[in-house]
């Protein structure tokens, strides 16, 4: 047998008894009495490749080439032409043969073999990388067709035999090859390992960190346990060298809608994020984040292209999106992948795609369950109406509305919607309290029967009270059906400085106030019937501007509103605030809370940016305060350490409130509950 490959002579008996099932030959002709003198030279060749005669074969198959171009089995002889040439050694003759072949043949069954065998003739000739690239491809086609796993097998160990004796440049460019995720772990503990030898201990520790990481993400446990052990060695090395240990600094990924229409959400929450960086407190020395942010233009494609960038950019964790088309896109991809992701977004049911999936936003569903606590459990109300535009956000918190509400027990007495577009709301308003049709005789004899009933009560009281003073219930001759509640709510009203001696004089004849019979049976026709304790309205600050000043407009007074965090706004407090007394609605943050932290964080943004800070930059702010907390406070190296740290850590104290997150991936915290009182809005406990 003639051998010129060096690399080979040692290893070809064993390789080819142990492996002839993987490079055998797929012959379709034999050797019997009655075969033709070209298909005797075919099984010949065949016969001296198989016995290692591969200089004597390879003239054979030359010569089969060359007078036979057409043969039966031209394919077969172009294949065993090329393991020919890498038995004897010419391994770049090997390769071109078996790229050739491959364009020709790109179907045949004998493609991941001779993938491998391009693998084996680059590694001969010394490049690693096309070696590795081929062997890759070779991997990928066997898994396509279903090749059994002990080849598959043998093929991985194979990519891993290159990755173990490849030099640093080598393995940097492999870590950049199509279908490499899976060994990229074994690239990194090598780079490792290589650091380590040139005592680059801060880079040998930052490596060993992602091998831990991506074995992780890629469910390798034993590729996992091998980094921890090689991450104790280094962290040995360091002590005992008395090196100043540095801590990893970890990626962050985030995604935000920076250009477009919803651009200026986008830049209120990087806002945040940054200063919760310390960007601007250069003299920092603790921050061990790295903020890579990518554009999603609230598009689903650009948003999985970027979800994908920052998957091979390593991060261990990723924050946002906020559209909720964004969001589902990026959750999915980011569950996929592994990838723990804290998501923006008021999408009721985005923790549901996965247990990498975490919400830091407040749902309608949780701002409604607050407000109606208090109307309910503090202030005893129980009727409520709801005046809804028809949009699709007005629709979803009318429902949630009404739905918690038979919840806790009451009832929804009124509800009518209106075009959000108008300016003229007293449609709807009338029809809530039975303006708008002509009374019915029965609804007018019941409704003067009822008057007369409270008159009558209100004169006996009137006289038993030797003072006569008003007990502050004969507001509306007395008849209003939400007296009650406003004197509730003035029981815990918020403290004010004004002064608060008796306005009215005390009338000489009490009973000469009242109404006569005659006004009663005109109130029974044109009085607003008004049977609940507030209305609740889910718009916008720009229409309750308008719409609150039409309910006193259409005879509704004394009724307080209840709202959504769409509600704040100063503007609307300074322009309507004498219309909206009472008022209450939940939000994700309050400016003017009365708190060290919250002042400490307001100064900061407004030096930063000089303007104000939203809900969207509180929230920035707190979720990259919080991950920073969670990175410094826990050993993390993969992103399922980060994932389990992010379950586990207990209240997050922050400026939109303590933060957690239950097992869900669902943050645990509670809306703020404003008051319109004056001219200020005042947060009630």
């Amino acid at each position: 047998m003639i051998c010129k490959n060096p690399s080979i002579k040692k290893a070809v008996l064993t390789f080819m008894v142990g492996m002839a099932f993987f490079f055998s030959a797929c012959q379709t002709g034999q050797v019997g009495s009655g075969a033709g003198r070209s298909l005797t030279g075919y099984s010949g060749a065949v016969a001296d490749y198989e016995a290692g005669r591969y200089e004597r074969a390879l003239d054979a198959f030359d010569k089969i080439l060359k007078d036979r171009p057409n043969h039966p089995e031209i394919h077969m002889v172009r294949y065993y032409q090329a393991f020919c040439y890498y038995y004897t050694g010419d391994n770049q003759k090997a390769v071109d043969l078996v790229t050739g072949w491959i364009k020709d043949n790109p179907d045949r069954p004998e493609l991941y073999k001779m993938q491998k065998l391009a693998g084996d003739a680059s590694k001969a000739a010394g490049q690693t990388v096309d070696a590795c690239s081929w062997m890759l491809d070779s991997l990928k086609t066997a898994s396509a067709s279903g090749v059994s796993g002990s080849v598959q097998k043998f093929i991985s160990d194979s990519i891993y035999d290159l990755i173990a004796q490849g030099s640093e440049d080598d393995l940097k460019q492999i870590r950049t090859l199509d279908s490499i995720t899976p060994f990229l772990s074994s690239i990194y503990l090598k780079q490792a390992e290589i650091a380590l030898d040139d005592e680059r201990y801060q880079e040998a520790k930052k490596l060993a960190s992602l091998s831990i990481r991506v074995a992780g993400a890629n469910s390798q446990p034993e590729l996992e346990g091998k980094g921890r052990e090689f991450l104790d060695l280094i962290e040995a090395k360091i002590k005992e060298k008395g090196i100043a240990d540095v801590k990893e600094k970890q990626l962050i990924g985030c995604l935000l809608p920076l250009q477009g229409k919803y651009s200026l959400f986008g830049e209120e929450y990087l806002n945040g994020i940054q200063l919760g960086m310390d960007i601007f407190n250069s003299s920092n020395e603790d921050v061990y984040i790295e903020l890579i942010v990518k554009n999603t233009n609230v598009s689903s494609e650009d948003t999985l292209k970027a979800v994908e960038e920052l998957i091979k950019d390593n991060v261990i964790a990723i924050i946002g999106p906020v559209a909720m088309s964004s969001s589902t896109a990026a959750a999915k991809k980011a569950q996929e992948h592994g990838v723990p992701i804290i998501t923006f977004t008021q999408k009721e049911n985005i923790i549901e795609e996965g247990n990498m999936v975490f919400r830091n936003f407040l749902t309608p569903s949780s701002e409604i369950n607050t407000l109606l606590k208090k109307a309910v459990n503090d202030y005893g109300m129980t009727r409520f109406g709801i005046f809804y535009p028809e949009t699709t956000y007005g629709k979803s918190l009318m429902e949630l509305f009404w739905n918690k509400v038979e919840e806790m027990g009451g009832e929804i007495t009124a509800v009518e919607s209106y075009n959000a577009k108008d300016t003229d709301f007293s449609d709807g308003i009338k029809k809530m309290v039975g303006l708008y049709y002509p009374r019915p005789e029965s609804l007018f004899k019941k409704l003067k029967a009822e008057k007369l009933a409270r008159l009558e009560k209100i004169k006996s009281k009137l006289i038993e009270e030797s003072s006569g003073e008003s007990d502050g219930q004969l507001t509306g001759a007395g008849l209003s059906g939400t007296a009650e509640a406003v004197t509730a709510i003035e029981t815990v009203k918020p403290e004010t400085t004004a002064s608060n001696e008796a306005m009215e004089e005390e009338a000489e004849d009490p009973l000469s106030e009242l109404p006569d019979e005659a006004a009663i049976e005109e109130e029974a026709k044109t009085d607003p019937i008004i049977d609940f304790d507030a209305v609740f309205i889910p718009d916008d600050s720009q229409n309750i501007a308008q719409i609150a000043p039409q309910f006193p407009f259409n005879g509704i007074f004394n009724v307080p509103f209840l709202g959504t965090r769409g509600w704040m706004s100063d503007e609307l407090i300074n322009s309507t605030s004498e219309y909206l007394q009472y008022a209450m609605f939940p939000v994700g943050f309050f400016a003017d809370e009365d708190s060290e932290m919250v002042e400490r964080f307001v100064e900061k943004y407004r030096a930063a940016y000089g303007k104000e800070p939203g809900l969207l930059a509180a929230t920035g702010y707190d979720t990259i305060k919080m991950i920073r907390e969670v990175l410094n406070v826990r050993d993390i190296a993969t992103r399922s350490d980060f994932r389990d740290a992010l379950e586990e850590y207990d209240m997050y104290e922050g400026v939109t409130g303590d933060i957690s997150f239950d097992n869900r991936g669902e943050v645990e915290k509670t809306p703020r509950l404003l008051m319109v009182f004056g001219k200020k809005l005042y947060m009630i406990e």
